[in-house]
Order: structure tokens, then sequence, then C-alpha cells
């Protein structure tokens, strides 16, 4: 048989082949039967579906293989194999040794093989942190690895801001970026990602509120990005306050929804006893007549305004804007005003800086006089 194989390896190996059934070969001995037959694609191709094993090493398989014996889950570790065919099939100088021709499938080939083996390549392919900068870029770069693949080969790993900053990056990645655990707060992301993906920035910090908070510059903020981390609920009623503070006069106009954000943050600064700087009552009382205000926002707002330290010229100003029965504030002097709970407050709020005297609750209204006249 020794002669045999001396003589007529191929030969050797396509006898083999040509019996019944599988062989029942080591990863160590198809090597070696891999190794008789290198120039006969047939044969390699029948002795790989004839036989069961797995190999330990690709290099050692036929480059014609390749593709086959990766997708067919027959290399371990898996992390090993995807660092050979990366490095020789898909970034190796085509004019060097190394280089493998695998055509035009050799990238999608690698995509459907991380994607099948993702969970294993988690844990197997980022042992060596000064290599893996580099086949991370190529992986965010790539359109044929999908988000989900990634998504997984990433779950053990925080990406370096290089890799997360870079802008030929596909769009689609931002949104798994921005929800990730892979892509850490720094503030140097935090202005790539307000520079080149704002759509997802309010994701981003929203999910990292805990470090963001601590390091970001809320009182600068454009007003749709305000809005967002208010609505997620994330931010404490003294960070709402420091927002919303930063957002001047003229931006409410340009986003829906702002002025009743505002609102609600004077709400809450009340209830937790916390007030808005003075500097910004001017912009508060220019806000109140928005259309897009319901009554109780209105004078919650009017309640807060009240608290910063509102005058009566300014509150005159504004008094009408909340009902009719205020109005009568003005040129009364006893007036009768609803009885709801907002109502309370704000005639509490109104008598805590001395613009009514006494007050007489009944069954259907509140009595007041006013002092003012």
């Amino acid at each position: 048989m020794d002669t045999l194989i001396e003589e007529n390896p191929d030969g050797f190996v396509a006898q083999l082949v040509s019996q019944d059934g599988s062989l029942e070969e080591t990863p160590e001995s198809l090597v070696a039967l891999f190794g008789l037959c290198q120039s006969e694609a047939y044969t390699l191709q029948v002795l790989l579906e004839q036989t069961t094993c797995s190999v330990t090493d690709l290099d050692a398989v036929p480059t014609l293989l390749w593709a086959k014996i990766m997708m067919a889950g027959r290399v371990r570790p898996v992390g090993n194999a995807a660092w050979t065919y990366f490095n020789r099939a898909l970034i190796a100088d085509k004019e060097s040794a190394d280089f493998v021709d695998l055509g035009e499938s050799a990238l999608d080939n690698f995509a459907e093989f991380l994607k099948h083996n993702a969970q294993e390549l988690a844990e197997e392919l980022w042992q060596d942190a000064s290599r893996n900068a580099g086949l991370q870029t190529f992986l965010v770069r790539t359109p044929q690895v999908e988000n989900a693949t990634l998504r997984t080969l990433f779950s053990k790993v925080v990406l370096s801001p290089s890799v997360v900053m870079d802008t030929a990056a596909p769009r689609n990645r931002w949104a798994m970026f921005a929800n990730g655990d892979m892509v850490e707060y720094r503030e140097e992301i935090r202005a790539f990602i307000a520079d080149h993906a704002f759509s997802y920035l309010g994701a981003y910090l929203i999910r990292r509120w805990g470090v963001a908070r601590e390091q970001m510059d809320m009182s600068a903020l454009p007003v749709s990005l305000a809005l967002e981390l208010t609505n997620a609920q994330v931010c404490s009623t003294a960070e709402s306050i420091k927002i919303w503070s930063g957002i001047p006069y003229d931006a409410y106009d340009t986003c829906d929804g702002a002025v009743e954000a505002l609102a609600r943050a004077c709400d809450h600064a009340a209830r937790d006893g916390l007030r808005f700087p003075e500097a910004y009552l001017p912009t508060l009382l220019k806000l109140l007549p928005d259309g897009a205000l319901s009554r109780e926002q209105r004078i919650n707002m009017l309640i807060h305004a009240l608290s910063m330290g509102c005058s009566w010229p300014e509150t005159a100003g504004v008094l009408p804007l909340v009902g009719e029965e205020y109005q009568a504030l003005l040129n009364k002097r006893r007036v009768n005003l609803p009885a709801h709970d907002i109502d309370r407050r704000l005639i509490d709020a109104l008598a805590a800086r001395g613009f009514v005297g006494a007050i007489k609750p009944e069954a259907k209204c509140i009595v007041v006089w006013s002092k003012r006249n």
C-alpha cells in the first residue's frame, strides 16, 4: 500500500472514495489524504463528502474546499478559521503568496459563516486586542454582514472609538451602535454621532445616561434632543431644568411638543421644590400664550413663574390666558374662581406672592378677594 500511495497518490485516494459508505478518518488522516490529491478537485470534494470528522487548521485544507468545509461546520475552533479566512482570502495582497483567491463569492461565504457561528465566534474571535480593530472595522463596513450577526459577534466586547467613528460604515449600523452595549459613552463618540448621525444621538444618550449625565453640557442641547431625553424619563427634575433652561425662546417653534414638555418640567420642578433660573422667566412668560398648551399646562407654567418671582405687572399680562374668571382679578375686588385642584394651586401661588387677599372655598367655587383693587 505504501508503494501504491507513493507511486499514485491520486489513484489511491480515488480508489478509497469509490468504496461504499463513510470513511472513518481522523482529522490528521483526512488532512493527509487531502495532501495526496491536491490537484484533483472532484476527488477532493468526494473525499470531503464521504468523511465526517472536523479539521483544526483551515490552512491544512485545500483552498477549493474552504467554503464547503466551513459552511459544513467542520472546522474547529471557528475563531481560528475565521481569522485565517479573513487574513488570506479577504485582505491579503493579491500579489502575495498568502493570498487565496476564492472568487466573487468569498465575502458572501464569509458572511454566512459568521451568521451561522456567531455565538461561538463571539467567544473566540476577540482574544488578541492588538488585532481586533481591523476585523471589527471590516465587519462594520461590510453590508453583507447583518446587524443581527454583528450584535452577537460584538456582545462580549466594547468597540474602540476608531471602529465606531467610521464615516465608511453603512448608515444602518447606527441603530445598532446607539442601542447596543458594544459602544460605550465617550464625549468624542457623542460629538461624532451629533455630526454624522444626529437622529440616533438621543437613543445613544438615553441608553448611557448614567455616564453621559456626568460628562455632557446639558445646557447646550438642541431642542429636539431635549424633548427626546425628557420624554424618555431618564432625567431627574434638576437635569430637566438644566436642559430646558438652555433652550432659547425661538427654538420652541421649531419642535412640536417642546413647549408642552417645558410645562411638564415646570410642574415637576414646583412639586419637587426646585426652580428654573430667574434669567429664564422672560422665556416662560413669552411661551405662556402658545396655542399648543392646555389650560392645565398653562397654569403649571404660571405657577412656576410665580415661584420664580414673577411681578404683578408680568402676572397681570398673562393671567387672562388661564380663563376669563382670572381676568376679573385685574379689575374686581371679589371674584369667583373654579374649584379644581389646579386652580387651588394657582390661587395659593398668587397668595404666596401677595397678589390676592382673603380666600374662601365654597362648594362650587373659590371666592377670592383681590389685593390689587
